[in-house]
């Protein structure tokens, strides 16, 4: 199998790289003085409930689960995880605060009739949360925007308010337990199921897939979930999990060295002028992509896969994240991902002069 052909050229990644950095150095400095965004509320308009001294609170904060899932919460380019959550039996009535820094599904089972209310709450407000397994008006979702965090890191410094359980339910929890990426949590202990990241070391969808989600994969009917947020099931599965679908179904492939050869001939011919610039590109492929697809959502980051379009294949629709997209017909490519010729030709104007066609920077007045 055939993953990358060719190693991608070290000075256009840095060169990149610096670029971007400048830019966002600039901009950011730029925005944050012309648009500093709305203020943080009050928080006497955060507090979302008043706990009573005589009832067990239990805080549980985390940053994901363990186990990718096929739905997403309210983005169509994220994904989300979920983590089950066992209520033992006999432990009276239980009130509960959730708090995730990413998009989490929290499915309850055991002995749910223990459960007084859940209070489900997002540490970042751009992703989306949601319940399974509850009855009917025991959850509910506290819009906390621009509020502080309810549990923060435990890793964050004294003062900058990593526990903020007292400030918003007017009492300190009775059992306060965070975890990074827990499988299952057990109910009123506050323990957690956190099993080890695959150590193959064998280069798969399937190895990716349990390198960072240890607990694989899992298919949620979405009619069970309760959220704030739409929830949505996407055509092609997240990240991994889509890029195993679509190989099962032979939509993508691997590579063969003989088509990067061909992609390389064929930009040199498209921009003779560029020859250098050509031959200082990686044209490294992950997959081929043989009829029309819906890329997996979540493509960023270490998700992200370089994907080349066989002649007369349609361009394939969704998010390339921050992958890169390359077309045999007319030579073009599409996504951040691409560098050298490619990121070029991604962000250029293709300008049509008698003979031959030049990929021209919009900025640009003439061939580089």
């Amino acid at each position: 199998m055939v993953t990358a052909l060719e190693l991608r050229d070290g000075r256009d990644v840095m060169r990149s790289i610096a670029v971007g950095l400048l830019i966002a150095v600039v901009c950011g400095t730029a925005f944050a003085r012309t648009a500093p965004g709305p203020r943080p509320r009050a928080m006497s308009d955060c507090r979302f409930a008043s706990i009573e001294p005589a009832q067990r609170l239990i805080a549980v904060g985390v940053m994901e689960g363990d186990t990718l899932t096929n739905l997403q919460l309210g983005d169509p380019d994220h994904r989300s995880t979920v983590i089950r959550v066992d209520i033992e039996a006999g432990t009276g009535p239980l009130t509960v605060v959730l708090e995730s820094q990413d998009a989490v599904i929290w499915d309850f089972e055991g002995a749910v009739e223990q459960i007084d209310r859940v209070f489900i709450v997002a540490g970042n407000e751009r992703r989306g949360v949601a319940a399974r397994g509850l009855p009917e008006g025991k959850v509910k979702f506290p819009d906390l925007a621009r509020c502080p965090w309810v549990i923060g890191f435990p890793w964050m410094k004294p003062g900058e308010d990593s526990n903020n359980v007292e400030r918003y339910l007017g009492r300190p929890a009775d059992r306060l337990v965070f975890e990074g990426k827990p499988h299952a949590l057990k109910l009123p202990t506050g323990q957690f199921a956190v099993p080890k990241p695959a150590t193959d070391t064998k280069s798969s969808p399937e190895f990716e897939l349990l390198k960072d989600y240890p607990g694989g994969f899992r298919m949620i009917d979405a009619k069970s979930v309760v959220s704030p947020l739409p929830v949505l099931e996407p055509e092609t599965y997240p990240i991994e999990a889509g890029l195993n679908q679509l190989l099962e179904d032979g939509a993508i492939r691997p590579p063969r060295r003989s088509e990067i050869e061909r992609l390389k001939e064929g930009f040199r011919r498209q921009y003779p002028s560029r020859t250098e610039l050509v031959d200082r590109t990686s044209f490294s492929v992950d997959y081929v992509i043989t009829r029309d697809i819906v890329l997996p959502p979540g493509l960023f980051g270490g998700h992200s896969k370089r994907f080349l379009v066989l002649p007369g294949v349609a361009a394939p629709r969704g998010s390339p994240g921050h992958g890169c997209v390359i077309f045999f017909d007319g030579y073009r490519s599409d996504g951040p991902g691409c560098h050298g010729i490619l990121r070029q030709c991604a962000t250029a104007e293709m300008v049509n002069t008698s003979s031959p066609q030049w990929c021209r920077l919009p900025t640009d007045s003439k061939d580089r």
